[in-house]
């Protein structure tokens, strides 16, 4: 599975705030972006005036310490405190990612390995080798287990 590294098009004016929010409400190891989501309307016709909307979607992996904040605790805390836009949270205890890379997790593999790192513990980093998935073996397993 071939990923390319993020870059995310445009650094909003209130993402940095944000990540402060959550290093302060929450104390994570580690925050990535992932993704980013741009979209844009527009409308014009004879019963309403020529109209322009856009939206942009952040979407964030944020990497706690095990037994700390769960993923909807800290969507509920951005969707109150963080309406300059829409950010989307995938929350996940630090144990539970080092299971998933252990494993060869492609979306963890792909995080961790291309997406923007937001913002990190000083004395925190993954010592797992972060290897990409190996399509073949899961298609043997697939025919095997089948």
């Amino acid at each position: 599975m071939k990923t390319n590294p993020f870059n995310p098009s445009q650094t909003l004016p209130h993402f940095n705030e944000l990540i402060s929010l959550l290093v302060t409400e929450f104390e994570p190891l580690q925050i990535y972006q992932f993704a980013q989501w741009n979209r844009q309307e527009s409308c014009n016709s004879v019963f309403a005036g020529a109209q322009q909307e856009e939206q942009t979607i952040d979407y964030l992996l944020v990497i706690t310490a095990d037994g700390t904040s769960t993923a909807n605790e800290i969507q509920d805390f951005v969707d109150r405190h963080f309406t300059a836009t829409k950010v989307m949270i995938n929350a996940h205890e630090q144990e539970m990612v080092k299971q998933n890379l252990a494993a060869n997790n492609g979306f963890f593999s792909a995080v961790l390995k291309n997406a923007s790192l937001c913002y990190t513990k000083e004395e925190f980093s993954f010592n797992e080798e972060i290897r990409e998935p190996n399509p073949k073996r899961w298609l043997g397993k697939a025919i095997v287990n089948w």
